[in-house]
């Protein structure tokens, strides 16, 4: 059992050293090639973002007008809270509802 245990912690530890070896591979190519730190950013979407402004040297203008600010914000929120749940429902369910339209998840 000890040596079960010891070879699997062995290759978990191998594998968050192969992990951070690319890891730092890819955050030293990105601060040399474009001169951006990818642990500044929560996110592959935020980076690529702002490495797209950079890249074509774009400026956003700020926003003033209250209900853009409003629409953008409530846009924001509803990505997070949006449900990602879908039910099928057709004939061979055993829980098919006829009143419903038929759906299926592929």
């Amino acid at each position: 059992m000890d040596e079960v245990q010891h070879d699997d912690t062995d290759f978990y530890l191998l594998n968050m050293l192969l992990l951070a070896n690319v890891f730092e591979a890819f955050r030293h190519t990105i601060i040399d090639v474009h001169g951006l730190d990818c642990l500044h950013f929560l996110s592959l979407h935020s980076m690529t973002l702002q490495l797209s402004l950079k890249v074509t040297d774009v400026e956003l203008e700020l926003i003033t007008d209250p209900d853009i600010y409003l629409m953008i914000e409530s846009a924001i929120q509803l990505s997070y809270i949006a449900q990602h749940h879908a039910i099928a429902n057709f004939p061979a369910m055993p829980d098919y509802r006829s009143d419903l339209p038929t759906s299926h998840l592929l």
